[in-house]
């Protein structure tokens, strides 16, 4: 029950806002919205020591129990550690945004959509059913793109919010039809049912598809080579949404994904391939374009990227271990698992206070070019000192969490070597090689962040705001976050027994023992081995590679800018547009004649073709009731003024003739015994006849228009096979005997819908319903119309638009 509660208390609070924030307007709102994280990860807490002892909760409710989707929470240790980053890290970054967003924004929207972000992270990290965690997961992508583009004003914050979404959730419908197929695989939604039967689901043809499809979502949510463009223009969202998202939670949801679903996937060479491969590709070519950049927030964009990258490509490593089955030599190969799990949580920390410590600079100096920045050490040391720990950390430096987590990569990438399984004796050595030269590059941005913002001579008149110090607020936060980047490397098997250990055992829980699957975390062994060599490399060869920077960056250029993946997805999205237009014009020409045209021939092709591909058709007419001479004349009435509406000169004969038309029909309605038909079909007579009488001064006189006669012979045919076939399809069903006739279900209308008529059941059962939905569509439809009045700019505003 406290799972379920932690989920639904965001979404609860962010209802609220509106309610609350026009009666606390003196107050800045983040205070009240604080509370909520806070709560939660206080709560979230307590369950540690029992997590740590083994225990997992689960709780379900029933939702859509026919098709299987209920929902079920699920705290275990793998959902521990994401519940602690998404309500810990959010805690600090609200406090933090109520220092550095003014009162003057519109905070009830950024605070609705940052609650309704959580809400939707939780559900995703606690959710045991596919389907359900697909609805979360799509709910993180529309929330994370209200707060990218929560400077709607701005044209870069909604061209980033579009990308963002449209990358994010393309991924998301592929990751959908993989659910599906393990769905179909496996006969159930419950990701724990799946783990269970793994034997029939590995064996299943939709394996290696669904495989596939599920790390589409998953790479494309977790910003991994080439999906990694959209998370740069991300950047443009307020620096509490980055540091938030996409440091801690967002771009960690797709990591969660992959190290859910390594029980099912792991141990198979395409998944081993698929994500440890990607992720070392995302790793060098973050690391290898955040040296280029020289706005703060992208370079810190791309080294998330890279960072990302980094934890993704342990957990391929890691899952080599299940290909094994429980063994000495598989315990091994976990150590890389347990390092992305310790490098995930260590990223939080120190990437999120940097990225505080870069909204602190842009908030009080104005800008965050590193080329209009420097020397704002004396001036600034607190941030100075957030950012010396926070960029060492980050480049694998003693004393820091970073440095631990980045030595545990190492190994894990030697000792991969060591394998001879899916062709790694050939080509395994690229592992550690691409791990050495990235943690170069990491290295090198790293000292540009602290070197190029807080050294050299200040340079006053290019920044937009005197420089000084951020108030006390502000600095809480990025403190906190590196306190524990101390603290961790000071403690580091704390958090190993209480956290990392438990997450192990639900990526393992094939392996009996989670103690063997828990390595002792040291900073020294005793001896200089290959890892600490490897790290005295990156800093020489960074050292070295920074003083000469300038020599070496114009390799940048060598890159054509039309062959970038940015220019790509630019190129394909215009293109897209401009053939879509293209092809609207040229059916949408205003002409009604052509859309009804459009229309009918779709209905011919499809019910026809149907008919004669199924071979559907049959009449046998010794079935078919007697017809009355009256009948018949109201048919020949029918036709007779059908026809005539087509030859009438005038329109006053064409409304008449049509009245004909609509009364016959009434009058079919009273032979067939349906008085309510007949008298609904009278009155929209009238009613349609009256109003074309009404406004009949105001039409247009009917004009000869000059027709081809391939068009009219065109309009003909099509005329005919209309009629054609709906007069099969009307013949056909009398005698269509596929199925089974649907009858039955109305014999027991009384026990079952209270009505012995069986229309009044139907009208009672599903019209209200479906009265009840449109309904629902008006008010929708309504709200759009009132809002966009609200919106409707007033006289004299200018364009607030801004780059």
């Amino acid at each position: 029950m406290v799972v379920a509660f932690s989920i639904m208390l965001p979404f609860l609070a962010a209802a609220l806002i509106p309610l609350i924030y026009r009666k606390f307007k003196n107050i800045h709102l983040g205070w009240f919205v604080l509370l909520v994280p806070v709560a939660l990860f206080s709560l979230l807490a307590t369950y540690i020591p029992r997590i740590a002892n083994g225990e997992v909760f689960i709780r379900t409710f029933e939702w859509i129990p026919t098709f299987g989707i209920n929902i079920t929470t699920y705290l275990d240790g793998l959902s521990m550690i994401f519940s602690l980053l998404i309500t810990g890290v959010g805690s600090l970054v609200i406090l933090y945004s109520i220092f550095y967003l003014s009162t003057k924004e519109s905070l009830h929207h950024f605070y609705c959509y940052l609650l309704l972000f959580m809400g939707a992270m939780l559900g995703v990290v606690f959710s045991d059913n596919l389907m359900v965690l697909y609805v979360f997961w799509e709910l993180t992508s529309v929330s994370s793109f209200l707060l990218i583009a929560f400077w709607h004003h701005r044209k870069a914050s909604r061209a980033g919010a579009r990308k963002a979404m449209t990358i994010t959730v393309s991924g998301g419908v592929a990751m959908l039809a993989g659910f599906l197929m393990l769905y179909v695989a496996s006969g159930t939604f419950s990701i724990r049912e799946i783990i269970a039967n793994l034997d029939v689901v590995q064996s299943s043809v939709y394996f290696v598809p669904a495989m596939c499809l599920v790390l589409l979502g998953a790479f494309t949510k977790s910003a991994q080579f080439p999906f990694h463009i959209w998370l740069p223009d991300a950047m443009e969202a307020p620096t509490p949404v980055s540091a938030y998202l996409h440091s801690a939670t967002m771009v960690k949801a797709g990591i969660y994904l992959v190290a859910r679903t390594t029980p099912i996937f792991g141990g198979h060479e395409v998944w081993f391939w698929a994500v440890s491969g990607v992720g070392l590709l995302t790793l060098f070519w973050g690391s290898f374009n955040a040296v280029r950049q020289y706005d703060l927030k992208a370079l810190l964009a791309y080294s998330t990227i890279s960072q990302l990258g980094l934890i993704m490509s342990l957990f391929g490593l890691g899952s080599a271990a299940l290909h094994f089955g429980y063994s000495t030599q598989s315990v091994i190969y976990t150590q890389a698992t347990f390092a992305a799990l310790f490098h995930l949580i260590n990223h939080s920390t120190f990437k999120g206070a940097l990225f505080m410590m870069v909204g602190i600079v842009d908030h009080e100096v104005g800008t965050r070019d590193i080329r209009r920045l420097g020397g704002l050490m004396s001036l600034m040391p607190f941030t100075f000192t957030i950012a010396v720990i926070g960029s060492a950390s980050m480049a694998g430096l003693p004393p820091f969490n970073g440095f631990l987590s980045k030595e545990m990569f190492f190994t894990a990438t030697l000792k991969i070597t060591q394998l001879d399984i899916f062709s790694l004796d050939s080509i395994g050595l690229l592992f550690p090689i691409i791990a050495w030269v990235a943690s170069v590059f990491t290295f090198i941005y790293c000292v540009i962040i602290v070197m190029r913002t807080f050294f050299g001579k200040i340079q006053p008149d290019r920044l937009e705001k005197p420089p000084h110090e951020a108030p006390f607020g502000m600095l809480i936060s990025p403190f906190i976050l590196v306190a524990f980047v101390i603290g961790i490397f000071i403690f580091p098997n704390v958090l190993g027994h209480y956290i990392l250990s438990p997450a192990m055992a639900s990526i393992y829980p094939m392996f009996p023992s989670v103690e063997e699957m828990t390595p002792h975390i040291a900073a020294w062994h005793g001896y200089i081995n290959t890892e600490l060599i490897m790290t005295f490399g990156v800093i020489v060869v960074g050292v070295f590679l920074y003083r000469t920077l300038k020599k070496w960056r114009p390799v940048y250029l060598w890159i054509p800018q039309s062959f970038t993946l940015n220019a790509i997805y630019e190129r394909v999205i215009n293109s897209s547009e401009s053939v879509s237009g293209r092809i609207t014009n040229r059916y949408m020409n205003g002409n009604l004649t052509y859309y009804f045209v459009y229309i009918y021939v779709f209905f011919v092709t499809l019910l026809a073709g149907y008919m004669i591909y199924a071979d559907v058709f049959s009449w046998n007419p010794s079935k078919d009731s007697v017809i009355e001479p009256y009948e018949l004349v109201l048919v020949f009435v029918m036709i007779a003024a059908a026809i005539a509406i087509i030859f009438a000169k005038q329109r006053i004969t064409v409304v008449l003739l049509n009245g004909v038309l609509g009364y016959s029909v009434a009058f079919f309605f009273v032979v067939f015994r349906a008085p309510d038909l007949a008298l609904t079909q009278l009155v929209v007579e009238s009613v349609t006849t009256a109003l074309f009488l009404l406004s009949f001064k105001y039409l247009p006189k009917l004009k000869n228009e000059y027709i081809s006669k391939s068009w009219r012979f065109a309009k003909v045919t099509i005329s005919v096979a209309v009629g054609a076939t709906v007069t099969l399809i009307g013949l056909a069903v009398m005698n269509y005997d596929r199925f089974e006739p649907i009858s039955k279900y109305f014999e027991d209308s009384y026990d079952l819908a209270g009505g012995k008529n069986i229309v009044n059941t139907i009208l009672g059962d599903f019209r209200a319903f479906d009265t009840m939905l449109e309904v629902v569509v008006l008010f929708i439809a309504g709200l759009g119309v009132y809002t966009l009045i609200k919106l409707k700019a007033k006289k004299g505003d200018g364009d607030v638009e801004s780059k």
